[in-house]
């Protein structure tokens, strides 16, 4: 598991329309839309969810010489421009991914002791089309990332990648393993196993290091173990067959799971667009798997 103070470190960074810029902060706030309904004489009120509401992002950007050399003469001209012309853009935010976004307000500060350039705070509000909903993006580092941090750590106390394997080291592999280039007789979540047991075996000798500096080699291994069987657990899944089905009269999400021996996790996640009702109407389309 990643140390607490070090969880954050391998997300990407904030971009919008691509252009990059050093940040200190980017609070989210979100919030549900809910229909009120009052009852006469009944303390309360009851709530009927009709969907959620536009995530809204407030960005602080430090455009200064100091932090970021060419901050201010040369990205800031290209972001004024962008933020000026009221239109969407992709935001990669480190926690939420990649979805639309559009600039709301802003304010430019600029001090007599502030040199180097300017700050600014900018608030977005995520921006859907009614026929392209937004899908958020997974943020977790990239495996391969990780695992060429797990290299060079490891190489550092001489932990080398098992022999038994063709792979000249933990990150050629994992590398092989995001490419897609393996042996055309094994599954992704059999290959992706398969270098789990490897990293285990990496994982055992990062244990028997004496020495307290050697912890971030064992956490970098750990957290490339988690990955992996990330990634396996979601190759079976995208390996299972799926059918579809309409439904012949209303129902719910646990009932139809039911009656196809799914669990309501996995309807769930094939059919996000059913989670905005309670009922499954009559008529509906629903994807499910056919076999385990």
């Amino acid at each position: 598991m990643v140390a607490p103070a070090q969880v954050i470190q391998g997300l990407r960074p904030f971009t919008w329309r691509g252009l990059t810029v050093l940040i200190q902060s980017a609070p989210v706030d979100f919030a549900h839309a809910q229909a009120v309904r009052k009852y006469p004489y009944v303390d309360g009120e009851g709530h009927d969810w009709t969907g959620r509401e536009a995530h809204k992002v407030k960005v602080r950007m430090f455009f200064l010489e100091t932090l970021d050399p060419g901050a201010f003469t040369k990205k800031w001209p290209v972001w004024r421009k962008a933020l000026s012309d009221g239109s969407p853009g992709i935001m990669e935010h480190p926690i939420l991914g990649k979805f639309r976004a559009v600039v709301d307000n802003g304010t430019i500060s600029y001090a007599a002791e502030t040199t180097a350039g300017v700050i600014v705070d900018c608030s977005f509000s995520e921006d859907t089309e009614v026929d392209k909903p937004n899908k958020f993006s997974d943020p977790k580092p990239a495996v391969k990332d990780v695992a060429k941090a797990a290299q060079v750590a490891a190489n550092v106390y001489s932990i080398q990648w098992p022999s038994q394997r063709l792979d000249v080291s933990l990150f050629d592999a994992v590398n092989a393993f995001t490419s897609r280039l393996w042996d055309i007789q094994v599954t992704a979540s059999g290959y992706a196993n398969q270098l789990i047991g490897s990293v285990e075996q990496m994982i055992e000798a990062a244990e028997n290091l004496t020495d307290p500096k050697a912890y971030p080699v064992y956490e970098n291994l750990l957290h490339t173990w988690e990955l992996l069987r990330d990634a396996a657990n979601q190759a079976s899944k995208d390996a299972r067959a799926k059918g579809s089905k309409l439904t012949q009269s209303d129902t719910t999400i646990a009932d139809f799971a039911a009656s196809v021996g799914n669990t309501e996790d996995e309807i769930a996640q094939l059919n996000l667009q059913l989670l905005r009702s309670p009922i499954v109407p009559k008529g509906t389309a629903i994807t499910y798997y056919t076999g385990k």
